[in-house]
């Protein structure tokens, strides 16, 4: 006869189901579709990353801008 298994193992809890956890992606946002978004020109939105109030991140040579860092530099903003 075989016997039951225990949820939790010797070795410790049973790993969820389903494989390996996935990483949530960010969005990135161009310098374009930040300056629609802010209804400001692209100059300004490089700018604002030049004087490190906005911060951008390069992919080779494109310059995107995190969603975390763009929500980030409107709060401060507006506080200001």
């Amino acid at each position: 006869m075989r016997r039951a298994r225990s949820p939790v193992s010797a070795v410790g809890p049973e790993r969820p189901r389903g494989g390996p956890q996935r990483a949530t992606l960010r969005r990135f946002y161009s310098t374009r579709e930040v300056a629609e978004l802010l209804d400001v020109s692209s100059r300004s939105v490089s700018r604002f990353i030049a004087t490190g109030e906005l911060i951008a991140h390069w992919f080779g040579r494109s310059v995107r801008i995190a969603d975390d860092d763009l929500r980030a530099f409107l709060a401060r903003r507006r506080g200001a």
